[in-house]
């Protein structure tokens, strides 16, 4: 594997055979074997986070890990971190036009609808579901296990626990995960 730049670890072939863009600007982009990226995803641009006295964008010195067995599909946009990585957790799924904010973490096996949007330093546990459309806003906490339903709007600083099920506008809890789904 060659680098193409200080700390990416992205062979220069990938770039051409997954058509995908990757910020050059990014401090480290880590793409794990075996992964895949679909058409025009972008990994690695500033996030939103800018200072409110100055309006300033804040620095955003920190990179993108994807884990062994992610894939991300057409249109995906995965931002920098500001305060820590962005991680895509292992064997997870990024369905067309999805959006990870800044400082996202995600566990294992997350699977994340059309279009669905997870805000800046959120977390997300392992194999939780956030479904097409929804949106979980900034500093959110999403434990194992959990769903978010289609269209639903998660407020900031929202926690969910453990395999609780979301949704609705806004999102309030309605039920506990089934073991079939």
């Amino acid at each position: 594997m060659s680098r193409i730049k200080k700390n990416w670890d992205i062979h220069p072939d990938w770039i051409k055979a997954y058509d995908f863009y990757a910020d050059e600007d990014c401090p480290m982009i880590c793409l794990e074997q075996p992964f895949h990226v679909g058409p025009s995803v972008r990994i690695g641009g500033l996030g939103f986070g800018y200072d409110r006295a100055t309006l300033k964008v804040k620095s955003h010195k920190y990179g993108v890990i994807v884990k062994a067995g992610a894939s991300l599909h057409s249109g995906v946009i995965i931002d920098r971190g500001q305060n820590r990585d962005t991680i895509v957790g292992s064997n997870s799924r990024l369905n067309a036009l999805t959006f990870l904010g800044h400082d996202v973490q995600t566990g294992r096996a997350l699977i994340m609808g059309v279009k669905a949007s997870v805000s800046g330093s959120t977390t997300v546990g392992d194999n939780v579901q956030i479904w097409s459309h929804a949106y979980i806003a900034q500093s959110c906490k999403i434990g194992d296990r959990a769903i978010v339903g289609a269209f639903s709007n998660v407020r900031p600083r929202t926690k969910i626990g453990e395999g609780e099920v979301w949704f609705g506008n806004p999102a309030v809890f309605r039920r506990m995960r089934r073991d079939d789904e």
